[in-house]
């Protein structure tokens, strides 16, 4: 599949037709305020009993992801990404399919999954009532020893895996991070980006 330039030149000068790194950040930041009803509810549900975190946790996470490759998979964008007139599509600048919307949050899914094996496994071991019966940054210390041995490594890997991120994006000339590269995708301003499944194209 061919890629599309990474400048447009038929303007005055010339326009960037990849997404940098600062747009795609900002897109990430809306989304997160656009999902914050959700964390709120996440705060309520983690507060009232073990057994309501642990469905409240899970359906959060789920409508998380969700959220991100329905939108991506049908709008090519999240709505972080509308706002910012970016658009997730193939190096052609076609649509994606939902294999690769999946694809792109691979990563991001394993890590979430270790993580949540790890709070499962702390409530699992904490007291229903020594849990309720503290304020939640008690509680937030009460847990901190119920998790396995094994959680701060994989804590430290996915800050390794964020960062790694951002430094792919920067180092290569179509602004690919590493989550690109699995799914086959590519971030680009949305002019050009192609309509109804065609390649993209130069404006």
């Amino acid at each position: 599949m061919d890629f599309l330039p990474t400048e447009n030149t038929n303007y005055a000068g010339s326009y960037k037709v990849f997404s940098g790194l600062w747009p795609r950040a900002l897109a990430v930041i809306i989304d997160l305020i656009m999902l914050a009803p959700m964390v709120l509810f996440c705060y309520v549900i983690f507060n009232s009993s073990i057994t309501a975190a642990v469905f409240g946790l899970a359906v959060v996470i789920i409508l998380a992801f969700g959220y991100a490759v329905y939108f991506n998979f049908f709008y090519g964008a999240t709505i972080g990404k509308m706002v910012l007139k970016i658009k997730v599509t193939n190096p052609d600048g076609s649509s994606i399919g939902l294999k690769q919307a999946v694809l792109r949050l691979s990563v991001d899914m394993a890590f979430v999954a270790l993580f949540m094996t790890g709070l499962f496994i702390a409530l699992s071991d904490a007291s229903p009532q020594a849990y309720v019966a503290v304020d939640w940054m008690e509680r937030l210390g009460y847990l901190i020893p119920l998790y396995p041995s094994w959680y701060d490594l994989v804590a430290s890997r996915y800050l390794i895996w964020l960062f790694s991120e951002a430094f792919f994006l920067l180092i290569n000339k179509r602004n690919r991070a590493i989550h690109d590269f699995i799914a086959g995708t590519v971030v680009v301003n949305r002019e050009f980006a192609g309509k109804n499944g065609q390649p993209g194209h130069l404006i």
